[in-house]
């Protein structure tokens, strides 16, 4: 039995030169004076590092035996290298340009850097250069939705009166909240305005949630009878709170008997419901069946009184 192959920085060196040249790692282990295959996979699992270097290795080989196979494809064109360079330091972006329908392709890209490291670099400072191009672009470019003051006022206006910011910059006439962010930045008077607008609006929103209204009782009721709670009520921004509904139903004894009925219709949908999906069950689909009647019980459940209102 062959004695085992003590490990050195100069043995590690040949292999990996040897795997970026193209050869495999079994292919390595075969030559003369190489360790053994599963010498080098215990040398792997025993120093993570070194298996993260031949991982390095195995893929620049795996790009050399690919040129090596498309040769006329991944030659370096010393023209067309100047050419890629000169663009991207004029500002043009690499990603547009190392592509099928560009100067060259990206994996052609990747084999000229491993051909001619000189050009490697020189395009990596062309990127620089491409960088600040297109910065100093940016920043002569004019931003859309200039400041523009009376606009602001009626922006303040309508959320002081109890609009959302958010739905009126989603307006055809006005800016995005992107242009009001920066309009905030720039003008800090607007941003004191709007924030008192926002303050105010919201007090205005809650005021007219809590008014009782023929119109807003009717409604609730609707909703209740279609099958909702009153915690999905009140996330509607456009009825009032669950708390407030209570309160009408102790000082409005007529809204109190219309919810009454609204809740008994309710529950009268929620049980033919059940009563239906039990009649037309199967034996194929009684699981089915009963899962369903257990979902609609825990919600009927759910959504009767706790408490008498």
């Amino acid at each position: 039995m062959a004695p085992p192959t003590l490990r050195s920085e100069a043995l590690v060196r040949s292999i990996v030169e040897r795997m970026e040249r193209g050869a495999s790692l079994r292919q390595v282990s075969l030559e003369p004076g190489m360790p053994a295959w599963f010498t080098l996979m215990r040398w792997q699992r025993r120093d993570p590092a070194l298996k993260a270097r031949f991982a390095q290795a195995r893929a620049w080989g795996r790009g050399v035996r690919f040129e090596g196979r498309h040769q006329d494809r991944f030659r370096f064109d010393p023209v067309r290298a100047l050419e890629l360079v000169e663009r991207v330091r004029a500002g043009e972006p690499l990603r547009k340009l190392a592509r099928r329908d560009g100067v060259v392709e990206r994996q052609a890209l990747n084999g000229w850097k491993r051909a001619s490291p000189d050009f490697g670099l020189r395009l990596e400072a062309a990127k620089l250069a491409g960088r600040a191009v297109r910065a100093r672009r940016q920043a002569m470019r004019p931003l859309p939705w200039p400041w523009d003051e009376a606009l602001s006022d009626r922006i303040v206006l309508r959320v002081m009166r109890g609009e959302r910011l958010i739905d009126v910059a989603r307006g055809p006439d006005f800016p995005g909240l992107h242009v009001l962010r920066r309009w905030r930045r720039e003008h800090p008077e607007f941003d004191g305005a709007l924030k008192s607008a926002i303050r105010r609006g919201r007090r205005v929103a809650v005021s007219g949630r809590g008014r009782y209204t023929p119109q807003m009782a009717e409604q609730v009721c609707a909703r209740i009878a279609a099958g909702a709670a009153l915690s999905d009520i009140r996330d509607d921004p456009a009825l009032p709170h669950d708390n407030t509904i209570r309160a009408w139903t102790r000082t409005r004894p007529d809204f109190a008997a219309r919810l009454a009925d609204a809740r008994d219709f309710r529950a009268w949908l929620v049980g033919d419901e059940i009563v239906d999906i039990a009649a037309t069950a199967t034996p194929a689909t009684v699981k089915e069946a009963a899962r369903r009647i257990g979902r609609l019980r825990t919600r009927l459940r759910a959504t009767a009184p706790k408490r008498p209102v």
